[in-house]
């Protein structure tokens, strides 16, 4: 939608790719500060039962002049700084706390690449420390990180966000989102040589946030999830990995794993 904009051909390119599934566009979500369109609020009519009557999308960084700037402002807010005191984050989530006004958590999802999966995992972990625990789909996020005024709430909140299981699409040759299977593959061999208890504590710490807080700003690494549906492009393609059109190559070459966080380990 965004580059249909730039190009001055809105309604050209983008809607043929909700059409196709049925969605119908009910609201566009617009930058306050570039005028670009960052994300997008579709409908579902007579839905499935296993599918949203609502999806909210969002996009990923845009190398053009247009919005260039404002994206990697936000993508640095997103990996050093507070990406909630963002206008856009702001406008993002606001959204999406409507349209859970309007239709109800269960009817909502979430999806995102790149910048976008950044956007949607800060607000679907917001929501989940709200007991409000969206079907979200992530594609290529990057590292976030939030201000987390004590050690208490990170515990009880990484203990909450466990129930949350947003779904995300990693190729293991990208750069930026390869971490998250090192992440959880690491998380497992841990617990198989019996050392879950640092691998409790492990989990939800990051360089970030140790950083952080070596310097004395709290910090929580809001990258770092309790769980997740995981799914891995075992096609090692560089100059692809962080694309989304990977996801819908035929055959697909890969794989699916749930990785869930348990809250009952014992401690020793």
């Amino acid at each position: 939608m965004e580059k249909d904009r730039q190009r001055r051909s809105i309604g050209t390119y983008a809607p043929p790719w909700w059409e196709r599934f049925r969605f119908k566009l009910k609201r566009t979500l617009v930058d306050d500060n570039d005028s670009s369109y960052f994300g997008a609020i579709y409908e579902l009519k007579d839905a499935h039962q296993y599918a949203p009557n609502y999806l909210i999308a969002f996009r990923g960084t845009i190398k053009r002049f247009q919005t260039i700037y404002e994206d990697m402002k936000l993508n640095f807010k997103f990996v050093y700084g507070h990406p909630e005191e963002s206008p856009r984050f702001n406008k993002a989530y606001e959204a999406v706390w409507n349209t859970i006004d309007l239709a109800g958590a269960a009817n909502v999802w979430l999806a995102g690449h790149s910048l976008g999966a950044s956007i949607a995992m800060l607000a679907g972990r917001k929501l989940a420390k709200c007991q409000l625990y969206l079907e979200t789909l992530m594609k290529a996020g990057i590292a976030i990180i939030m201000k987390c005024p004590s050690e208490d709430l990170e515990e009880d909140a990484f203990i909450m966000l466990s129930e949350w299981k947003p779904n995300l699409f990693v190729n293991p040759s990208d750069p930026i989102c390869a971490e998250y299977i090192g992440y959880f593959q690491h998380r497992v061999k841990m617990d198989e040589i019996r050392m879950g208890d640092v691998e409790r504590i492990a989990a939800k710490e990051s360089i970030i946030s140790l950083s952080s807080r070596a310097i004395g700003r709290e910090s929580e690494p809001l990258h770092l999830l309790p769980t997740a549906n995981l799914t891995v492009n075992d096609r090692l393609s560089v100059k692809k990995a962080h694309k989304i059109d990977q996801w819908w190559q035929e055959p697909f070459e890969g794989s699916t794993q749930l990785y869930k966080f348990d809250t009952d380990y014992p401690h020793h």
